[in-house]
């Protein structure tokens, strides 16, 4: 039913006659006549009932007159919220981002973003790097960490150093090394590494499923912890060592990549999002 249709059934019940509806649409009765037959055509029914004072509605013609009134407000308010959108950003951003990102560099970031761009629905999934990189395609921008995914148009956001972290009270010797469960590559990483020292000995492992477990148990000196450098922008100099690892003479860093289709930059609320990230 077309909105040209919704209107003049609206004036016609609010006439009341074919004479009062032709009158105030300057149409000729015999047109809204077949146009109201159009209707009853579409609907499988009689819509009024024409008498010699007034048209009275049927229980047919009060459920499509109903629908009527609901579709052109339905789209007067449609009307409105697109008007309202020009010149604004809004509609869907989709993030895939690894665990560790999302944790302690993003909240800062979609704390502006969200403040700037209110209209923006965000969905944001966090998990692994390996799961990021396997399902990129998924969302308008993806962040992960380790190598970049070959061609693949990803770009650098940071290189991250690790860091051994441990209390100063504490005697390195007497607690555990505490691991937090990554990807892969990282743990081949902090291997290579454990492999190539021989200034640290620990006093067993401690396993953890999360980063941030890891970090806390690791405040409270239940052992050390290799942790990235923005996991422990907030942890006290004065009471913990952080020893920056080498491997080979050569600083150890956690590279975070940001990946995104080029057709995906035309969307006005991707195109804020990559604006907000410190790209190099």
């Amino acid at each position: 039913m077309k909105l040209d249709d919704c209107q003049l059934l609206i004036h016609v019940h609010k006439a009341g006659t074919m004479r009062g509806a032709a009158r105030s649409l300057h149409l000729s009765q015999p047109a809204i006549s077949q146009r109201l037959k159009q209707m009853e055509d579409l609907w499988g029914g009689a819509i009024f009932i024409r008498t010699h004072k007034k048209l009275l509605l049927t229980p047919l013609g009060e459920k499509v007159l109903t629908f009527a009134q609901e579709t052109l407000w339905r789209t007067e308010r449609l009307r409105e919220e697109l008007e309202q959108m020009k010149g604004s950003v809004s509609g869907r951003l989709s993030l895939g981002i690894s665990s560790v990102v999302s944790h302690y560099l993003i909240p800062p970031l979609l704390e502006k973003y969200t403040k700037a761009y209110p209209r923006v629905n965000i969905e944001l999934i966090s998990t692994t790097s390996d799961q990021i990189r396997r399902t990129f395609s998924s969302y308008h921008v993806a962040i992960f960490r380790g190598d970049r995914l070959p061609e693949q148009a990803s770009h650098l956001l940071l290189a991250d150093p690790l860091y051994l972290v441990f209390d100063k009270d504490i005697p390195i010797e007497k607690r555990p090394l505490i691991q937090w469960k990554s990807d892969p590559s990282l743990e081949a990483l902090i291997q290579a590494w454990m492999r190539s020292v021989t200034s640290f000995t620990f006093r067993g492992h401690v396993s953890v499923d999360q980063i941030e477990t890891c970090k806390q148990l690791m405040l409270r000196g239940v052992g050390a912890a290799i942790l990235p450098e923005m996991a422990i922008k907030d942890v006290s100099d004065q009471c913990f060592h952080k020893l920056p690892l080498q491997l080979d003479n050569q600083p150890l860093e956690r590279q975070t990549w940001v990946l995104y289709e080029e057709e995906a930059l035309s969307l006005p609320q991707v195109e804020a999002f990559l604006q907000l990230l410190p790209l190099k």
